[in-house]
């Protein structure tokens, strides 16, 4: 029995592929069913799990929240998700990833929930940390974003060639 336990353990993160959460990430952001479905595929991460899994559930959170009923609940749920978010970062501030996902739900969040303050310390930590990411995909995505996001100027694309 004991036994079963543990290699369920070891089991689990192979469920979990970070490309397919990546890919659904950005479909998420354009779909209340892939926003669903990314956070439910998260839905056994907590806070003990790898920051970036934690980034990521806390994105796939917020951006449900805008499909909840009532003002009380949006927002309710979108702290959750900033809370995981934050924690995330407490623990892999270094990340190139993390960072961004963070950049994309402060950027794409109504002023009026006030989380935005940290909108150009990530922009400008992606901008100088960008040529030490190792992922070809992270930099593909990151660079994507940049190139339609508002906060990335024509000359801060350049920095991500």
């Amino acid at each position: 029995m004991v036994s079963f336990f543990i290699s369920l353990f070891f089991l689990l993160p192979s469920f979990l592929n970070l490309d397919d959460i990546r890919l659904l990430y950005k479909e998420a952001t354009q779909s209340q069913d892939k926003a669903v479905a990314l956070e439910q595929k998260l839905e056994t991460i907590n806070y003990e799990s790898k920051p970036i899994f934690i980034a990521y559930k806390g994105a796939a959170i917020a951006l449900n929240a805008q499909y909840e009923k009532g003002v009380r609940n949006k927002v309710k749920m979108f702290n959750v998700g900033k809370q995981y978010i934050e924690h995330a970062v407490a623990n892999d501030s270094l990340s190139l990833e993390v960072r961004w996902v963070r950049l994309t739900i402060q950027e794409n969040t109504p002023k009026i929930l006030k989380y935005k303050s940290n909108l150009n310390q990530d922009k400008d930590f992606i901008l100088k940390h960008f040529y030490r990411e190792k992922s070809t995909t992270v930099k593909a995505m990151v660079k994507d974003y940049a190139r339609h996001s508002k906060l990335f100027t024509e000359q801060d694309l350049l920095r991500l060639e």
